[in-house]
């Protein structure tokens, strides 16, 4: 997942798991590194019944399998968000204090979405990523944003049937 300044707010992610696995049926799996325990911790405290799976600490090929089994991936600004897209796998792309630069908005396949607030205090200072208590980038995505990319994405007909893993 990446440095802890550029998580989403578990909760908030916990909402859009359970959203996502209730609408669209989807398998969720969460890749995550070392540095990312505590938070997996937190989100797994939120999920109730339907828990996630955890992938972790995979080599570069391993991961690349995973990913290239997903129908969608969510991300904030990492290499796995990054690995993912270059793979041509629908990403969406979750800016807090991080900039979208040389992130363009569709790549050579066209699938990459990027929710991007734009405040005036954004993109964060690397010191000021540690010290921001607001975090009011992040605060201010909701999960209807980010339902309805994923809404254009996989559109209706996932509605109904069978499921995307993300």
């Amino acid at each position: 997942m990446g440095r802890r300044e550029n998580f989403w707010p578990a909760s908030r992610l916990t909402k859009l798991l359970k959203q996502c696995q209730k609408n669209y049926h989807f398998e969720i799996w969460l890749i995550a590194g070392s540095s990312d325990q505590d938070y997996i911790r937190q989100i797994m405290g939120y999920i109730g019944e339907q828990k996630p799976r955890i992938i972790e600490l995979l080599k570069l090929d391993k991961l690349v399998m995973i990913l290239k089994s997903c129908g969608l991936f969510i991300g904030v600004d990492t290499g796995t968000t990054r690995l993912a897209a270059s793979l041509g796998i629908p990403t969406i792309v979750l800016f807090g204090p991080t900039q979208p630069s040389g992130w363009p908005t569709s790549n050579s396949t066209g699938k990459v979405t990027i929710i991007n607030k734009k405040l005036n205090c954004s993109p964060c200072s690397y010191q000021s990523q540690f010290y921001c208590q607001t975090k009011q980038c992040f605060a201010d995505i909701t999960l209807e944003d980010i339902l309805e990319k994923i809404e254009k994405i996989i559109g209706k007909k996932q509605k109904t049937g069978g499921g995307t893993r993300i």
